[in-house]
Order: structure tokens, then sequence, then C-alpha cells
């Protein structure tokens, strides 16, 4: 097999003496990237570590090429590369995974949603850190566990070197431009160049399931309490199988009056400050969210005492003669 490469950069293979091409068509290859094919040496040992179990893990989702193709590809350093795959059901991407046959440069991985024309790749929805490539599978995770719902993505790489070789298969559907190596771009060109072709390239994703939902590691707390003020210092943390970091915690209340929380639907809410406009008893809740919409909460209940802000005397003044009496009413203002 002999290879040339366009004008535009991307290599395409030329039928040679001696050679048998045996390629899948494009609707088998969208078909074996949406279902869960063969597990790969360590795949039910990585899902167990992301899943924070060591115990029955759930059963990874594949979406993209697991198989090591027979065409060789490389020579492609500042070409920003997507190839097309889909998503059958819901799932949170975990890593991203890229064959290299010969190992040179640095590479970034990551996944375009199907926004663009014509459902072309469109906007990021996640990236890898940069790769320093080995040779074989080069497995990475993605900076933030990421939720897909169903449908077409855009597995995507950028190559540093043109000495990076990896495999191909010369059938699929591929879009690619020029892009200085570095952090992917939000928004993949709305004019890129197109050519039949996929790379060993895949993602593992986890099933939405409440196996994965986040846990309460630390209950919510409320500091004083009971509250002799108008505030209180509230907290609660959360644990998840992708990281506590990745968490969102917000604040509720049910009571005699409203109660505000600052900060609130925020990572950093897992210390936050309510502040109470009436006395009463008062149940505060902390929902947990994880990256998957998955939630869990933890109550507690808290008292606020009145508080004495003010005293009034009714009458304000009064004309009392000798030996008579004046009734006086005093009132407290909480």
């Amino acid at each position: 097999m002999s290879y040339s490469r366009m004008a535009s950069g991307l290599l395409h293979a030329r039928r040679g003496p001696g050679f048998v091409l045996a390629a899948l068509s494009l609707g088998a290859l969208l078909a074996l990237g949406s279902c869960a094919l063969p597990e790969i040496a360590g795949s039910r040992d990585t899902a167990k570590a992301l899943n924070g179990s060591t115990d029955v893990a759930p059963t990874p989702i594949y979406m993209g090429e697991q198989n090591v193709l027979t065409l060789v590809d490389g020579n492609n350093a500042n070409l920003l590369c997507a190839q097309q795959t889909t998503l059958a059901q819901s799932a949170t991407l975990q890593t991203l995974s890229f064959y290299v046959t010969t190992a040179a440069g640095s590479l970034r991985l990551g996944v375009f949603d199907a926004s663009g024309p014509s459902g072309r790749p469109g906007v990021k929805v996640a990236e890898t850190n940069e790769i320093t490539p080995v040779v074989g599978w080069n497995t990475a995770s993605v900076v933030t566990p990421t939720l897909l719902a169903a449908g077409t993505y855009w597995l995507t790489y950028l190559p540093s070197s043109n000495a990076l070789h990896f495999r191909r298969a010369g059938s699929g559907s591929v879009a690619y431009y020029s892009y200085t190596y570095r952090p992917m771009p939000q928004t993949f060109s709305t004019s890129p160049q197109t050519v039949a072709d996929h790379w060993s390239f895949y993602a593992t994703l986890l099933p939405v399931s409440a196996a994965n939902a986040p846990s309460v590691a630390t209950a919510a707390a409320v500091n004083p309490n009971p509250v002799n003020t108008t505030t209180a210092t509230v907290s609660v943390l959360g644990a998840d199988s992708a990281g506590e970091a990745t968490l969102s915690y917000t604040w509720s209340a049910t009571g005699p009056a409203p109660v505000s929380f600052s900060p609130n639907a925020s990572n950093a809410a897992k210390t936050s400050v309510a502040t109470f406009t009436a006395s009463g008893n008062y149940v505060l809740q902390a929902t947990i969210t994880d990256p998957q919409g998955l939630t869990v909460a933890s109550t507690v209940a808290v008292t606020v005492n009145p508080v004495r802000s003010s005293i009034s005397v009714s009458p304000a003044t009064a004309a009392v003669s000798a030996s008579g009496t004046q009734q006086f009413a005093v009132a407290a203002a909480d």
C-alpha cells in the first residue's frame, strides 16, 4: 500500500499490487460505534476504577472504532480531524482512546456535537488534556465527565507532529481543517474538508443509572443551631465517582418565611450562609447533583429564636394628675 498527502494535508490510500482493502460500510461502522463491542483488555478494570467501585461495575458503553484497523496514516500535524459516530443511549463520557503505531510529539483528543452545517462537527462538548503518545492504545480521561444524550457525535484528534502514525480504514465520514496545535476550539470550522475515512478511535462512557448517583459524605449541618441572629452557616459534602469537584450543591428551605442562601447552586455552595427573615422552625435541604443530572439530598432541622430588636411604649407621652394612674403598653419587636 502506498500513500499520498492531499494539498489539504490528509492522507488517502491508493490500492497497490498484492493488497486487498476490506472496508466496512458507513452504516456498519455507525452500528458498531453505537453498541457495546467486545471488551478490550483492561476495559472492565478501567470502568471499575472510574466508578469508584471494586465490586460489580456498570457495563461500559462505547462509541467509535475499537478495532485496530489495517491502514497506516500520519503526516497530519496541525490538522483538527473528526470522525462521525453515534451514541444509542444517554451516557456519561469518561475517556477517549486513540491507537498509535509510531509515537511522536503530542496529541489532544476531544468530542464535538453534530450542530455544524449539514450535521458536521459543531460545539466542543469534551476534551482531554495533552497526551504524550505511546505505541498502542492511548487512553485519557476527559477533563470533565460529560453527560451525552443519544445522537450523533464527532470524535476529534489533533496531533503536533507529522511523525505520529496511527491506523485508519478508508471508509466512514471525516471532517478536518488546518488548526495550529493547541487546546481545541469551542466550535469547529463551518467549512471543513470532508472525506470517507475513520481511525482506530473510540470513547468509553458509563450508563446513566442509580448506581452512578452521588452520595452524601457529610450530612447537612447548621452552625449555630439554634440560631439567635438572622444568619447561620450551612454545610454539606457529597461524593461521586467523577470527583467531588464535579458536584453542584443547591439549598432550599421550608418553614414560616423565605430563606436565602449565598452562594447557591454551585460547587462552592457546599458551605453557604443562610439568611432568615423570621423566627420559627425550619427544615433546610441540600440537593447534590452530579454531571449526569443524578441527585441525592440531605436535610437538617433548625430553630431560629426570636431576637428582640426594639421596644416601644404606648402612649409615648402622658400627663398624669397627682394620685392619678396611667396604663402603658410595652411591645417588643423581633
